[in-house]
């Protein structure tokens, strides 16, 4: 009898696997950064996480880690909204009470992306927030960080095999010239 190795071990395994998986696409079959939306006061706390989802694999665009001096950081977090593909909006208490993140949700809405809640207060969404967000699948973070965190990447990886999936087809109209039927 085989007995399985430590718990630890495994999330490991499995944390480089799903690493070692989105590396092996190439570079434009990727969809691009994740933008990660939070408070100014959530900042560590974000950076926690993505750190963690760039250890999975998950490449992320987060102010101010990634904003550049010298320029305007409205125009800057805008274009990052419209180059990434999917939003993940570190949600809590103070997100209520923030304008900005109301615009930064607004912006991704109206641009197509997938937003993904992550909430690490069991906090509910209130008035405009309520209105954008009622719809979505939440993921909740203030019980266990960890699996959160894991269901996001699962979440991101289907995504980007999808998209992988929609890119070939695409490719391989263009190569033949021919619809799918």
């Amino acid at each position: 009898m085989t007995s399985l190795p430590p718990i630890e071990h495994r999330k490991r395994v499995k944390t480089a696997k799903s690493a070692a998986k989105l590396a092996l696409l190439p570079r434009s079959a990727t969809p691009g950064p994740v933008f990660v939306s939070h408070v100014a006061e959530d900042y560590e706390k974000a950076l926690k996480i993505v750190v963690q989802l760039e250890r999975r694999g998950i490449r992320c665009w987060i102010a101010p880690r990634d904003v550049h001096a010298g320029r305007s950081f409205d125009d800057q977090i805008a274009a990052a909204i419209e180059a990434c593909w999917a939003m993940l909006l570190i949600f809590s208490s103070r997100n209520n009470q923030s304008d900005y993140i109301r615009r930064e949700v607004t912006v991704a809405d109206d641009t197509g992306k997938i937003i993904i809640p992550f909430r690490i207060e069991n906090v509910q969404p209130q008035k405009g927030l309520r209105m954008r967000l009622g719809g979505l699948h939440w993921v909740d973070a203030f019980d266990g960080r960890q699996d959160a965190i894991g269901a996001v990447v699962q979440a991101l990886e289907s995504l980007t095999r999808n998209h992988v999936r929609t890119l070939r087809v695409s490719q391989g109209r263009a190569a033949t010239g021919k619809r799918p039927r």
